[in-house]
């Protein structure tokens, strides 16, 4: 039996009427609304794509392999090595024999240039060595004369040149402008061995005094050296004159006699006609023959082995 009933008690909220007090005040205050200005876009700009290109794989070809044709194919030896044919043996022997013989010959011809330098060498080795000898002489003979004929290679001075003077009727200088030579005239005569005189010096000419006068009727003849021991002389390119080239002879009165070339010889030394040389080529009244050494030294003569002889007649 209940005795003791208390009655049981509710709680019910009771809403306030009015709005509650907040602690932020400016919470109902009315916010002003920012817009963003307006930002220019440009237009996209396009980008290139990368061209792919597709890979090829590379393929790597191998030559084949030559086929060897039995008929024309080179034999082979037990070791791999090309044999030759029976026909090709003689050809092959024949190519040997003939490259020798070249070899031989090639061997020859050198030998021949060293032996004939040698020998030349020796020549004017000896020619040279004789030069001091009659240089140096106090008595000087004919027959020393004679050997000392183009031994001296000094060049005159010009001022002796300049003060040279000869006899009015007597050539006095020679000028040949094609050789581009100018020289003395000496007076000449005869050695002991019946020879025409040259003169001592390689750059003076030698007016033999048996021929006739430069100026008169006849031929007068004219010799130089075309070298000395180791240079070469007046007349050493006499040989280059041709017909129509000419020669001027000036005399000691100062009479310049200019000559033509009509024509042109050379023989070997014991070929020459000493009478044809002083005559007057072509039937001409006057004339120039002028004469000089030309080939190899012949050293027991000791002289060249050929002469050439240039005949001019007076213009």
């Amino acid at each position: 039996m209940i005795t003791d009933i208390k009655p049981r008690r509710t709680h019910i909220p009771v809403r306030p009427l009015t709005p509650p007090v907040r602690s932020r005040p400016d919470i109902y205050r009315v916010r002003r609304r920012v817009v963003p200005e307006p930002v220019a876009v440009s237009a996209p700009v396009p980008v290139a794509k990368p061209v792919v290109r597709p890979q090829v794989p590379k393929v790597e070809i191998t030559p084949a392999a030559p086929v060897r044709n039995p008929a024309t194919a080179p034999l082979k030896s037990a070791k791999g090595t090309p044999r030759a044919s029976r026909k090709e043996k003689p050809k092959r022997l024949a190519r040997n024999i003939a490259g020798g013989l070249v070899v031989l010959a090639l061997v020859a011809v050198a030998g021949y240039v060293s032996v004939d330098t040698w020998f030349t060498n020796q020549q004017l080795k000896e020619r040279v060595a004789a030069m001091p000898a009659v240089a140096s002489s106090e008595i000087v003979t004919p027959e020393a004369r004679q050997a000392a004929e183009g031994t001296d290679e000094k060049e005159p001075p010009k001022a002796a040149v300049a003060k040279y003077t000869v006899a009015d009727d007597m050539p006095r200088m020679i000028h040949i402008s094609k050789m581009g030579v100018s020289g003395r005239v000496l007076q000449m005569g005869i050695n002991p061995d019946g020879s025409m005189q040259a003169p001592l010096n390689i750059y003076d000419a030698g007016w033999y005094n048996g021929s006739a006068k430069p100026g008169a009727e006849g031929a007068a003849v004219i010799d130089a050296h075309s070298s000395g021991p180791t240079r070469g002389g007046l007349f050493g390119t006499l040989n280059t004159l041709e017909k129509g080239d000419k020669v001027e002879l000036e005399m000691g009165n100062g009479e310049k006699l200019l000559y033509k070339v009509v024509h042109k010889e050379t023989k070997p030394r014991e070929k020459v006609d000493m009478r044809q040389v002083m005559s007057v080529y072509g039937g001409a009244k006057e004339g120039l023959n002028l004469i000089t050494c030309d080939g190899k030294w012949v050293n027991d003569q000791q002289t060249m082995a050929d002469r050439v002889v240039v005949y001019t007649e007076r213009v």
